[in-house]
């Protein structure tokens, strides 16, 4: 077979054509050869081009019907699709929980030594955040208290949420429980001995408690799980409500109605009576530590035994919030559960009023408040303080003490004064609360009894309307403090 042969010349170039297999069609006329001459390539025209700025092309030197100077300035193009942003994976959601921790290792072999060796420890993993966020043992700061990160794994159980509060025990944080699947409260305590030792008090306290009241009759918040964790206590609780401090802000503290008060208030005996009845004082009575356990405001629960203790094992002397605080704990005497009685008429007053009834700024402004309202202490009872000598002075015949300081004079402002338009009932109970002798306080059995939770419907309906007979000036008279304890409660009630 002779084989083909082109030829390259100078006025035509010929290409060889394939021709198709099948049968040609005779109407169609093929063209078989293709001749550019030179002539025919200057003879083309310019080919239409998309840009509508020719000088944005390098190439528009080609064109040269263009009267506009290219530029050497490319103009940037601004793509009509948006990037797509590519989540790094979390290995975490990958895992399905509950795992081992040896197939949590093998899974994520990057992990710190640390980490593997306390993860070592656990049976069954049930949450788990990312691991490099902790140098070896250094979870505390310089307080000892733990540092709180969200997101961050705590026993390897609970995620952390949020947190709720802060005080001189350490923080409580909610938590979202991955092994039962529910959100709860969850106290760390500080890594300190002496916090340490009264959590493990707290904890005994709060077992026995529940023992005694399985089904929650009493209102006092039931403990759930405790443990040691990176050398912090930890104690978890069911998830509440309010305070009712908070609870008072939102109602800018203009004080509760009479039946939310009378409710809560019965609630609140309740809790007590059960103390009482197995000798152990609460010693941190305050709106604070009452939360309310559902959004209908129908039932409160009584929180924070970190203070608390059996009443032959007494652990501190400087107890209470200072608005709060019983007058034997201010002058040094051996105090009793009548200290949370004591307490508890302050919140009854505060609920009613809106602000404490006692805003002092110091222990010394708080034993002229209270001299203020119930006069002046008996000197029998002023002779068992062993700190009376700081705030009282011994007459001239050395035989009983008064007043140290007459800036205030003593029971010029009556309780009956300050609850202006509140009914005998409810006043003779504040008055039973709020005695300078211990013994002389109502108990909290006998409160229940106490008339103003059993009255008619007609008394309940004759009590609403006490709002309307206290005016401003009554309520904030006596409470120069009132406006830096809304802005500062928090760092005045120690």
């Amino acid at each position: 077979m002779e084989s083909t042969k082109y030829y390259l010349n100078k006025s035509s170039i010929q290409f060889p054509i394939l021709l198709p297999t099948t049968k040609p069609d005779p109407k169609r006329k093929l063209r078989l050869e293709l001749n550019l001459s030179s002539k025919s390539i200057t003879s083309l025209k310019t080919p239409q081009t998309s840009y509508p700025d020719q000088s944005a092309t390098p190439k528009a030197s080609l064109f040269k019907d263009n009267k506009l100077k290219p530029t050497s300035k490319l103009m940037p193009y601004k793509s009509q699709i948006k990037p797509i942003s590519i989540k790094p994976i979390d290995k975490t959601e990958i895992l399905k929980f509950p795992i081992s921790s040896e197939e949590l290792t093998s899974a994520w072999p990057n992990l710190e030594d640390w980490v593997i060796s306390e993860l070592k420890a656990y049976n069954q993993i049930h949450y788990f955040y990312k691991a490099s966020k902790y140098a070896p043992k250094d979870f505390d700061d310089e307080k000892g208290e733990y540092k709180i990160q969200l997101g961050d794994d705590i026993l390897y159980r609970y995620e952390i949420l949020e947190i709720i509060g802060k005080g001189s025990f350490g923080q409580v944080i909610k938590v979202q429980d991955h092994m039962k699947k529910k959100p709860v409260a969850l106290k760390i305590i500080k890594n300190r001995q002496r916090y340490t030792e009264q959590a493990h008090i707290e904890i005994e306290l709060l077992k026995l408690l529940k023992e005694m009241d399985p089904e929650c009759k009493y209102n006092i918040i039931h403990l759930e799980d405790n443990f040691t964790f990176r050398g912090h206590v930890m104690i978890t609780f069911e998830l509440l409500g309010l305070n009712l401090y908070e609870l008072l802000k939102r109602n800018s503290f203009r004080g509760l109605s009479i039946a939310l008060i009378k409710r809560i208030s019965y609630q609140i005996l309740q809790s007590l009576s059960l103390l009482t009845k197995n000798y152990i004082i609460h010693c941190d009575l305050k709106p604070e530590n009452i939360l309310l356990s559902d959004a209908n405001l129908m039932s409160v629960k009584l929180i924070d035994f970190g203070s608390s203790c059996y009443a032959n094992q007494r652990v501190y002397t400087y107890i209470q919030s200072r608005f709060y605080r019983a007058p034997e704990v201010i002058l040094g005497i051996p105090y009793t559960s009548a200290i949370d009685i004591w307490s508890f008429g302050c919140i009854l007053v505060e609920l009613y009023t809106g602000i404490p009834i006692f805003p002092a700024q110091s222990e010394e402004n708080l034993i002229e408040i209270i001299q203020e309202v119930i006069g002046i202490p008996p000197p029998g009872f002023l002779a068992q303080g062993s700190r009376s000598c700081i705030f009282f002075k011994k007459d001239s015949d050395d035989k009983a003490k008064v007043e140290k300081s007459k800036r205030k004079t003593p029971g010029s402002r009556s309780i009956r004064h300050i609850l202006k338009g509140a009914d005998d009932d409810f006043i003779q109970l504040i008055e039973g609360c709020l005695m300078w002798e211990p013994k002389s306080r109502i108990t909290a059995v006998n409160a229940l009894r106490s008339t103003w939770f059993h009255e008619n419907s007609e008394g309940n309906i004759k009590t609403t309307a006490r709002r309307c007979k206290i005016s401003i000036e009554d309520i904030t008279k006596h409470t120069p403090q009132l406006q830096k304890f809304i802005a500062h409660r928090t760092n005045t009630l120690k």
